[in-house]
């Protein structure tokens, strides 16, 4: 497949009708593959890369489960706003031209999808020519199934894709969609559809065979599983419808409590809560300054002379301790006098020196030095009672200096809670938005409610088709019991089996194929110091997981660098792509913005000249620069600029890359 032009008319940013040649050109008897759009951020790149997808897919462009209503608003939005013009644009269009080529026939196609506004709605049109007739006698819906066979969402999605959300690829939850991107890639799902119809086959040969009432029988049974298996399909479009609508709450309850909290809901909400907490700080305060006054009634006043009081403390102290020496010296004093006294009285005649130690100890005593004359002369009690109003100063002193940081505390909270309550607007001003929030919400409720309903009659209808299944095996075999089986139901059955087997080897080889090519292409594509990764599939699952070579650790996405996520995404990428077998173009927008200047030397050598047969890359001035562009430039067919008129208030295409003229590498 070769995208050959692109046609935009009033297509949001792009005013007018907009061509494009996309088709890759051939210099020096070399295919050029890469077409290259350059644009400062805002010029409409990514309405390029968006044409092409809303051409091929429509609604499904979007994303899976997009809504009817989600849209029709986006159509109406692609409309070109023109500034200028008296008449405004009523409608919009894009198409695309691209060769295909099937069984080795090679076809021209045009698609063409056009919409206008229909009152507050918008009218939509499909159109698709084929070597320059247009394909008759299809549907809107038709049309779409058409260009889906041609070109599978779930492969699309592989080729044409923005570089800036890749990376939403190589994440922990992302496991499911690659697994089944992998079993519709390696055509299992065309190899379950071909088994079932087999298995319609035998059915309906036994039949040819069957005893009149078991056949009678049958058909009844066939009938009603039909019926039931209607019914739980019915069930889950109900199901989907839902989920549309419960994603469409989401954003509008999104948008709303945006509103709310510009408005200051913020603060509106957390008013009655406040509130009661103002109340009990209030309250809390109240019982702390009663507290302090109580303290400051007692004897904490003391507190304030707490350094007199210690000084008076270690005064009488002191007195005590002069007070205790003084009556040791009085008793010492009393024994010496009454000691000479008895010397004298009995007239002994003792030593001389004897006498005058006498003496000079009675001396001494009689004239003491350093003695503390007593100031406060007071006893015991009094001073325990000072040593105890001390010590009750000292805790009071605590107490006080702790009642008061917590009462700053309660009165800080307390300011804070007032000033919040004074920033929430006042009700009446958010009722309205409050109102529809809440109205969002239970709507909300009652779609959660609307789901569980329809899951649990679709689990009803499917038990009962597994009843009729098991019934209809039954039939069956009684009808193998009473007829001869005829080849063709031999055949059927004998190739049913060679499917499952076939099913089995080729899941292997694929999965086997595609671990290849990634460890390939992310070797290529990795810097030196990035991981060495290798991928393990499963093969009942597809689940994978992501090893490194060098340590045979398993690896969490979540670990990885922002440059080796995205190198990974890319390389998986390309991988599936390539596994996919389908020559389809590879188309990127914001090819380069997260990576590094090494990651990005390997994705413009390695990747980019070689992803497809046509590679366009929707770049910035400074993610392809003058630098990448040169290495480019041996694999650039055409060079485009996308630019932004202020004074239009619209973009439009010409020929070269921001500082190269021509058009053409």
């Amino acid at each position: 497949m070769i995208l050959s032009v692109l046609r935009m008319t009033d297509f949001r940013i792009f005013r007018g009708t907009h061509q494009i040649t996309l088709k890759p050109g051939v210099k020096y008897g070399h295919t050029r593959p890469i077409i290259l759009f350059g644009g400062l951020n805002g010029a409409g790149k990514t309405s390029i890369l968006l044409a092409i997808r809303l051409a091929f897919h429509g609604r499904q462009s979007l994303g899976r489960g997009t809504s009817k209503k989600v849209y029709s608003n986006f159509l109406l939005k692609s409309i070109h706003k023109t500034q200028d013009s008296i008449v405004p644009a009523g409608g919009a269009s894009v198409e695309v031209t691209f060769e295909y080529a099937h069984l080795g026939e090679i076809s021209e196609y045009q698609v063409t999808r056009r919409w206008e506004r229909k009152g507050e709605g918008v009218l939509e049109d499909l159109f698709i020519s084929k070597d320059g007739k247009e394909i008759g006698g299809l549907s809107q819906d038709q049309a779409q199934a058409f260009l889906n066979e041609l070109v599978p969402l779930g492969v699309s999605e592989l080729f044409f894709f923005d570089g800036e959300k890749v990376s939403d690829l190589a994440a922990e939850n992302s496991n499911l969609e690659l697994s089944n991107s992998i079993q519709k890639l390696i055509g299992l799902d065309i190899i379950n559809i071909l088994s079932a119809d087999l298995a319609l086959y035998k059915r309906k040969r036994r039949l040819t065979t069957a005893p009149d009432d078991l056949a009678r029988h049958q058909k009844v049974m066939e009938k009603e599983l039909s019926q039931f298996r209607e019914l739980a399909y019915s069930e889950q479009t109900e199901i989907d419808n839902c989920r549309c609508e419960l994603a469409e709450l989401e954003v509008n309850i999104q948008r709303t409590e945006a509103t709310l909290m510009e408005m200051g809901g913020a603060w509106a909400r957390s008013r009655q809560k406040s509130s009661i907490d103002s109340i009990d700080t209030k309250y809390k305060i109240d019982h702390l300054e009663q507290n302090a006054r109580e303290l400051l009634s007692s004897r904490l006043t003391l507190a304030l002379a707490i350094d007199p009081l210690k000084s008076l403390l270690k005064s009488l102290e002191q007195e005590k301790q002069s007070y205790s020496k003084n009556l040791q010296r009085k008793g010492a004093l009393q024994l010496a006098e009454d000691l000479i006294s008895e010397v004298k009285l009995e007239n002994l005649h003792g030593s001389a020196t004897v006498l005058e130690i006498l003496r000079r100890k009675q001396h001494s005593l009689q004239n003491p030095q350093n003695t503390l004359e007593s100031v406060f002369n007071v006893g015991p009690a009094v001073r325990s009672q000072v040593q105890k109003d001390l010590e009750f100063c000292v805790a009071e002193q605590h107490s006080a200096t702790d009642t008061l940081a917590k009462l700053q505390q309660l009165r800080e909270k307390q300011q804070h809670l007032e000033d919040n309550f004074a920033r929430a607007p006042e009700d009446e001003l958010l009722r309205e938005t409050l109102s529809k929030l809440s109205r969002l919400q239970t709507k909300k409720a009652e779609q959660y409610g609307k789901i569980e309903k329809h899951f649990e009659k679709r689990r009803a209808f499917l038990k009962s088709a597994l009843m009729i299944v098991k019934k209809l095996e039954n039939i069956t075999e009684q009808i193998d019991s009473s007829s001869k089986l005829d080849r063709q139901i031999e055949y059927a059955a004998t190739t049913q089996i060679l499917l499952k087997e076939f099913s089995e080897k080729m899941k292997k080889y694929k999965v086997d194929y595609l671990k290849e090519i990634f460890e390939n292409s992310y070797r290529v594509l990795a810097r030196k110091e990035d991981l060495h990764l290798t991928a393990q599939i499963d093969l009942h699952s597809f689940d994978i997981k992501l090893i490194d070579a060098g340590n045979e650790d398993e690896v969490s996405i979540d670990e990885m660098s922002a440059g080796e996520r995205q190198i990974y995404a890319i390389a998986m990428l390309n991988s599936l792509a390539k596994a996919s077998g389908r020559n389809l173009p590879v188309m990127i927008d914001t090819p380069l913005g997260r990576l590094d200047s090494k990651h990005r030397k390997k994705l413009a050598k390695y990747y980019f000249p070689i992803a497809s047969h046509q590679v366009i890359l929707l770049s910035t001035d400074t993610e392809i620069d003058k630098t990448f562009f040169s290495e480019l430039s041996p694999n650039i067919s055409h060079a485009f600029e996308v630019v932004y008129s202020p004074e239009k208030k619209s973009s439009f295409v010409k020929q070269g890359y921001f500082w190269k003229q021509s058009g053409v590498a």
